[in-house]
């Protein structure tokens, strides 16, 4: 790809010598309420933000509670589903207030209805990074694409990117991420969006998952960064799982002001910028800035068991496997129709479509079980799959949670 210079999302120019585009991100703190959506609007006008950005998808075509220990996040993903109807509403109420309205798909579906109401760009989580049939399908649309790289590899970020460019996107930004909630200073690596601008020469940004503090969206700008996404709540402690991790609407408006002050008074010199952020953060800064390798983050948050929730750990419940849509009767070749993507990424992961569509079923293949490919054909994958699949030391605690919770045999 290219290096490029600039683009726009809607009015507003996206890349190095403009301004930073801010985006105060609702998720999931709308409560499913209509009053407090519309409210965001206003809210997000006020602060100072570009954009103000939801995420459409329906709990069914994302996760699949095939463990029980997904079930709580099933439930909630379920209550917690934006509904479409608000999104015509919300259009307006933006164009009146002259923000951007942006919103994050998590199927095909939800992205070519967004797409209809011609939205200014389209924002792909960093679960779906590995998600190349949403990914071939956004591209065609010819509009700027936001993608977060939480969890990622390098080598993974390039087959993504590959894919964007083959199929049409030309103006692309990658969000240095990291998938852990609240992400602790440690895991923000703000250098690996360095190393992306650098790898692929195209508009990078930031998108951060800690909580209040305003260290790790400073120092990505100070660094470069063309775009900032910030989880925003009007409300903490409403019952919200983005709560957590979720700026205030006060917080992302001093967020705001202070990103524009620092692009007013530094300048890009960045050896200032530093300077004062150790006084005010101290070692803080060394350990936000990271060593600039783009891998997933190590430290992760404890569990109530003692252990940690790492990136590598999140890989598993936060991308997609493939599972039967329907009944798949033994004999029968496998088209891409008969298949889902869903969370979590057990047995076949998504990216391997291409490699298992035309493959013949073994056996009979149940809806959203998960499956495997056995010598060259479609098997069931059974829970005596799960330690003699996942063998990396990394991967243990995935198998021992999902040995302790599955619902299948």
């Amino acid at each position: 790809m290219k290096s490029q210079k600039f683009f726009k999302i809607g009015k507003r120019k996206i890349g190095p010598g403009n301004p930073c585009y801010i985006i105060f991100e609702v998720a999931s703190t709308h409560e499913n309420d209509w009053n407090i959506a519309k409210k965001y609007v206003d809210q997000a006008k006020k602060t100072g933000a570009d954009a103000l950005k939801f995420q459409l998808y329906t709990a069914d075509k994302l996760l699949n509670p095939i463990a029980s220990i997904l079930k709580p996040t099933y439930d909630y993903f379920k209550t917690a589903e934006t509904p479409r109807d608000w999104f015509p509403k919300l259009l307006e109420l933006c164009k009146k207030a002259d923000i951007d309205l942006l919103c994050t798909p998590f199927d095909k579906n939800s992205a070519s209805f967004l797409n209809r109401l011609e939205l200014p760009a389209v924002k792909i989580a960093s679960g779906d990074l590995t998600n190349h049939q949403l990914l071939l399908h956004v591209a065609k649309f010819g509009k700027p694409i936001i993608l977060s790289t939480g969890m990622a590899i390098m080598d993974e970020v390039k087959q993504a990117v590959s894919i964007l460019k083959k199929s049409g996107c030309r103006e692309l930004t990658l969000l240095q991420c990291a998938s852990v909630y609240p992400m602790p200073y440690e895991d923000a690596n703000v250098r690996a969006m360095l190393s992306l601008q650098k790898e692929f020469g195209c508009v990078v940004g930031y998108s951060d998952n800690g909580s209040e503090s305003h260290l790790v969206p400073l120092l990505a700008v100070a660094l470069g960064a063309s775009i900032i996404e910030k989880h925003v709540t009007s409300q903490k402690q409403r019952g919200s799982l983005d709560d957590q991790f979720s700026m205030t609407v006060s917080e992302f408006s001093e967020m705001v002001r202070r990103i524009r002050r620092l692009e007013k008074v530094y300048k890009g010199s960045f050896e200032r910028v530093i300077s004062d952020l150790k006084k005010e953060f101290g070692k803080d800064v060394g350990k936000a800035l990271g060593d600039g390798v783009k891998k997933p983050a190590e430290l992760g948050i404890s569990r109530a068991d003692g252990t940690r929730m790492t990136e590598t750990d999140e890989r598993h419940w936060a991308r997609r496997g493939l599972y039967p849509k329907i009944n798949i009767s033994k004999g029968s070749t496998v088209t891409e129709n008969m298949l889902i993507s869903l969370r979590p990424d057990i047995g076949i992961s998504a990216p391997s479509l291409e490699n298992i569509i035309g493959k013949i079923a073994a056996e009979d293949l149940l809806p959203r079980l998960p499956i495997k490919l056995e010598e060259g054909k479609i098997k069931m994958f059974r829970r005596s799959d799960i330690q003699k699949t996942y063998t990396n030391p990394r991967d243990l605690q995935f198998a021992k949670i999902l040995q302790e919770t599955a619902l299948f045999d």
